[in-house]
This record gives structure tokens, C-alpha cells and sequence, in this order.
């Protein structure tokens, strides 16, 4: 697994994809239901932790021009 080191901890590509497809997530349900989310951030990880690191190795194992 690939990490970024900071000044305080080690912090994973996966983890910073999550952060970056949680607003993503959002969005999209307030697009289909017309209300924002009523759970964490952290709740939606361990509810679809499977399918989100499903989702995570398509996207970091496809070409570059598809990841724009």
C-alpha cells in the first residue's frame, strides 16, 4: 500500500481517495434524494468499506486519462 508521510503519521492513497469521494458521495445523494446525508463520514466507510475498496483499486489501476 502506498503511504504519504507527513510530519505527524502516515496517511494511505486509499485514505486520501476516501476523503476526496466522500463529497462526491454527497452530492450524489442529494442529487437523487434532495436531502444531505444523515450519517458520517466514517459510518458510510464502515457500511461500504468492501465496495469503496472495490471501487478504489478499479480507479488506481486504471489508465491515467480515465482517472481525469
Amino acid at each position: 500500500m502506498e503511504y504519504i508521510n507527513t510530519s505527524h503519521q502516515k496517511i494511505s492513497m486509499f485514505r486520501l481517495w476516501l476523503v476526496r469521494t466522500w463529497p462526491n458521495h454527497c452530492d450524489e445523494v442529494l442529487a437523487w434524494e434532495g436531502t444531505q446525508v444523515k450519517y458520517s463520514m466514517s459510518d458510510w466507510i464502515k457500511k461500504n468499506k468492501w465496495f469503496l475498496a472495490r471501487q478504489y483499486q478499479k480507479e488506481s489501476s486504471a489508465p491515467r486519462y480515465w482517472n481525469k
